[in-house]
């Protein structure tokens, strides 16, 4: 389409798709960053609390008893949840070759946020889960 000049007009960048994208990198970084916090201040002393089923959270805010102690008994940083989501991950996943995930998670938001190539990320990340489910299978 050209103008009565015959000049080309000027295509803009959607304002609202690059929002989005910036909204959707931003807590891509921040979901990954809870993770690697929830990842790292895993104990084994949290496995008790592995027995709650995610449905009965909502308890917590209803003080039950029952859901009150496992509460008061987390040592996760970031509480019941943190100690449910390290314990599945690590547990039922591929072990502690799951603490790449969240790197994974903020190098992909960070190239969303940038808008950068997604190529070179797509291999080096396709590579080392390759790698870690190798290692995973080995131990």
């Amino acid at each position: 389409m050209t103008s009565m000049s015959g000049e080309r007009p000027i295509l803009r960048p959607d304002k609202k798709s690059d929002r989005r994208k910036h909204v959707i990198a931003f807590l891509g970084i921040l979901v990954s960053f809870m993770l690697l916090l929830s990842l790292v201040s895993y104990s084994a002393l949290d496995q008790a609390s592995g027995d709650i089923k995610p449905a009965d959270l909502w308890k917590v805010f209803t003080n039950d008893e029952l859901v009150q102690a496992k509460v008061a008994a987390t040592q996760n940083w970031l509480g019941l949840v943190g100690a449910l989501i390290s314990n599945w991950l690590i547990n039922s996943t591929i072990g502690f070759s799951i603490f790449l995930l969240p790197f994974f998670g903020i190098a992909w938001s960070w190239s969303m946020f940038k808008q950068r190539s997604m190529k070179r990320l797509t291999l080096i990340t396709n590579y080392t889960l390759l790698l870690a489910l190798l290692f995973s299978a080995l131990c």
